[in-house]
């Protein structure tokens, strides 16, 4: 599924739809502070959009996946795909992000 900015692999956008709260938008961004220096955030927000936030669409009008991206957090995240990892029995969302240079040891943090 490709957009400009971020892209979402058909394997996430299935994961992602059929998660129950899926009738919500998920809000992706990237915060500071951590030990490598950024985490990324991902979260399920009923909360409206601000004049700061970039809204992306995904799927189609029945099964409808919104994306939504803070201005400032899009400048780390572009050319980013949102994509599963699959370790054992759990699935996890995943962003593979062309910006980041490392990670830390836990794998919670990253630099740019």
């Amino acid at each position: 599924m490709k957009n400009n900015q971020i892209d979402i692999t058909t394997e996430a956008l299935e994961f992602l739809l059929k998660n129950p709260e899926s009738t919500a938008k998920l809000r992706v961004g990237v915060v500071g502070g951590k030990c490598s220096g950024y985490a990324y955030v991902i979260e399920w927000s009923s909360a409206g959009q601000s004049p700061k936030d970039l809204v992306f669409e995904f799927g189609s009008d029945e099964h409808k996946l919104i994306v939504i991206i803070d201005k400032k957090s899009i400048l780390f995240l572009n050319g980013s795909v949102l994509d599963i990892e699959k370790k054992n029995l759990i699935t996890n969302l995943k962003i593979r992000n062309p910006n980041e240079k490392s990670t830390c040891g836990c794998q919670m943090s990253f630099t740019v």
